[in-house]
């Protein structure tokens, strides 16, 4: 009976369903046994790309892709299975025989660190007018640098947006790179001619960093060379640039930390977070970004769980009744998206 319906004609449902069930026919067990001859089995898969044609209204390129995934069918299911934490294939890629017992903790932890990199991504991305306005305050203060003190001074950007360890809303600092040694009076003269594009927003810190408020946001600027800085200027103009370069799961690392700081409304330098992430790196080389960012924030005494690093409380988990009917109403909107 099967073998007549496989072979015989067909009406236009039928021949729909057999495109439905696709190849696996296939696969099904005792097929092999109908002995089904070459134009039989052709005349299966005619019927199977014309029912795709017919469900997709045709379309050459669509029925190509679905042969080839039917054909492919038990290696696109292994790659599944290696993504899959809960199959044994994804720990057997890992280098284990078996899916541990405490799998479902990895699984926790991998969720925990995508949002946790989602935050950072978002809190260190900006828009094209916050670029836009960063860009006009270099300007302004390039043609300061320029005026002051003489067209062979060079600016260079500087500090966390120099290393990528920045957020948005990070300061946006300067070096200021000339021949000669900057004094106090040649600083008084930068200070005048940043004046005029930043009227009443310049000042200079007890530190010697002369600071304006921009469109942008705050801005400091330092000199490479200058006879008026204490100790701690001194330290912060010799910190350079390329402490974290090629270095991209420090970078990272500072960059959480700093999101978890002001999740906490706590205040630290940025300098003292890139030291206490490469203290953490020094300890723990082979260590990525995640787990750079717990080290550190175990060390200064902060929350560093992976539900404490993601959310910033205790996690509540859904019932599994709930999560059943998110479930299937996303089947059913999609099913009736498709049909």
């Amino acid at each position: 009976m099967l073998k007549k319906w496989l072979c015989g004609q067909r009406s236009r449902s039928s021949r729909l369903l057999l495109a439905l069930a696709g190849c696996q026919l296939c696969w099904m067990p005792g097929l092999d046994g109908l002995s089904l001859s070459a134009p039989c089995k052709s005349r299966i898969s005619t019927s199977f790309a014309a029912g795709v044609a017919w469900r997709t209204r045709g379309g050459g390129k669509k029925i190509a892709v679905a042969m080839a995934y039917y054909g492919t069918y038990d290696l696109n299911n292994l790659r599944a299975n290696e993504a899959n934490p809960n199959h044994p294939d994804f720990w057997k890629k890992q280098g284990l025989d078996d899916r541990p017992d405490n799998w479902e903790e990895f699984v926790d932890q991998a969720r925990s660190k995508g949002i946790l990199e989602h935050k950072v991504n978002t809190a260190a991305a900006r828009s094209p007018e916050q670029k836009k306005a960063a860009g006009r305050d270099t300007r302004k203060v390039e043609h300061a640098t320029k005026q002051s003190l003489g067209g062979t001074a060079k600016l260079h950007r500087n500090g966390s947006r120099a290393k990528k360890t920045d957020l948005s809303d990070s300061d946006q600092d300067y070096k200021v790179e000339t021949d000669f040694t900057v004094t106090a009076e040649d600083r008084q003269r930068f200070i005048l001619e940043l004046e005029k594009p930043f009227p009443g927003k310049v000042k200079i810190t007890s530190k010697g960093i002369v600071r304006a408020e921009g469109e942008s946001g705050q801005l400091c600027i330092i000199f490479q060379k200058a006879d008026f800085y204490d100790k701690d200027g001194q330290e912060i103009v010799c910190s350079g640039t390329a402490d974290f370069k090629g270095n991209p799961a420090g970078q990272k690392a500072v960059r959480a930390v700093k999101l978890a700081l002001q999740e906490r409304e706590l205040q630290m330098r940025g300098y003292e977070v890139e030291c206490a992430v490469r203290k953490a790196q020094e300890l723990n080389p082979e260590a990525d970004w995640y787990d750079l960012t717990k080290a550190t924030l175990c060390r200064m005494g902060l929350p560093c769980s992976s539900i404490a690093l993601a959310t910033g409380s205790p996690a509540t988990k859904q019932p599994f009744w709930k999560l059943l009917g998110t479930r299937i109403s996303r089947v059913v909107s999609d099913w009736r998206g498709r049909y």
